[in-house]
């Protein structure tokens, strides 16, 4: 999976007649967002290091247990192409341990279980067996899985993330369909509710489908879609980065 920082703002709004509560669940998601939008270097290595010494000292808070876990996430997307292992594993694990946790809000558990599921693919991906690899990743993709057929109608993470994930693995795993109709729905629910999807965060669906249409050989979609991410983007802090980096490469 590529790196990718996930932004939100809050709205308070109403939900649809199923489901959670869309309000409740981005009140809940905020805490996190300071940690899902952090990218590498300074940042998450302090990150770290603070939650670290407080969740040693607090092992049975479930927030900073939450907060490590999407830090080590983030540190894993970061250094797993430098060759620094590991770090995914200890995500899972601890983002694992909270779903088993009852007191684990419901609104949060479109995002962890979001988490849980990349972790686990990614700690597939740093795996140096072959078979061990592809179980895990396969094991991931169960738990992406789960948080979609669950939650993509109360959360993005679900969809976001799983599409992030299949960006990320070789065509043989067959997720790019699966990917597709991620993107889709998350473009098609952000243009009913604007508050569903934020535009860095649309700017990264952007810059996927860009991808997707790569893979597909459709050039012409592939970069007006990177130039979307781009339009979105100008500033270049979310999907604008890599969607720009693509259109350096690829256009004309």
């Amino acid at each position: 999976m590529k790196p990718i920082l996930i932004f939100m703002i809050v709205f308070l709004t109403a939900s649809g007649a199923f489901g959670l509560d869309r309000a409740k669940v981005r009140e809940a998601e905020t805490p996190y967002v300071v940690y899902t939008a952090m990218s590498g270097g300074a940042n998450l290595s302090n990150a770290k290091a603070d939650l670290e010494k407080r969740f040693a000292a607090s092992p049975n808070d479930l927030p900073l247990q939450i907060s490590l876990g999407v830090v080590y996430m983030n540190i894993s997307r970061d250094l797993f192409p430098k060759g620094v292992t590991g770090y995914a594993k200890k995500s899972s694990d601890l983002l694992e341990s909270a779903l088993k946790n009852p007191a684990l809000p419901a609104e949060l558990r479109p995002l962890v279980l979001s988490y849980a599921g990349s972790a686990r693919a990614l700690a597939g991906k740093e795996e140096p067996n072959p078979a061990g690899k592809i179980s895990r990743v396969n094991d991931g993709f169960r738990l992406l899985d789960e948080a979609v057929n669950q939650y993509r109608n109360d959360s993005f993470y679900p969809c976001f993330i799983r599409a992030n994930v299949a960006d990320g693995v070789p065509v043989f795993f067959n997720k790019d369909e699966g990917m597709k109709n991620d993107l889709d729905f998350l473009l098609r629910e952000s243009a009913k509710d604007s508050q569903f999807l934020v535009k860095e965060n649309q700017s990264f669906v952007y810059a996927m489908l860009g991808d997707w249409n790569k893979r597909k050989k459709k050039m012409d979609d592939a970069i007006a879609a990177w130039k979307k991410a781009v339009e979105l983007d100008p500033d270049m802090k979310a999907g604008g980065k890599p969607a720009k980096e693509m259109l350096s490469v690829y256009e004309d």
